[in-house]
């Protein structure tokens, strides 16, 4: 897996105001932004496919939710997770773009009564 480049790329998504803003506007559904993750990755110079961004993100995931063992957490980008900080907070971003959107109301407000 090219972890090494995804994360320089997630470190460049920290510091590179511009990258974040075409990020933001780019697809709706999860494979959409993965799609538009690799095709930023790519004009910068950041080799990774589509397989390994998926990877990546559930590895992102599980290191956020500290379900990762030791053993596991050096393999994300031999460590350079934990020891990188612009990498860190990139990807602390890049999960939050990928979190569902929340569900819209499901109650609807009644004119004149309170709660």
């Amino acid at each position: 897996m090219s972890t090494e480049a995804l994360t320089k790329f997630v470190g460049q998504l920290h510091d590179d105001e511009q990258l974040r803003a075409e990020l933001s506007l780019s697809g709706k559904t999860r494979e959409e932004r993965i799609e538009a993750l690799v095709e930023q990755g790519s004009k910068r110079g950041f080799g990774f496919s589509k397989d390994e961004c998926v990877a990546f993100l559930e590895m992102g995931q599980k290191m956020q939710a500290g379900e990762l063992a030791d053993a596991e957490l050096e393999t994300v980008a031999g460590g350079a997770m934990d020891k990188d900080e612009a990498a860190s907070k990139g990807l602390d971003l890049l999960l939050d773009w990928f979190q569902p959107d929340p569900e819209p109301p499901t109650g609807t407000a009644v004119a004149g009564v309170r709660g």
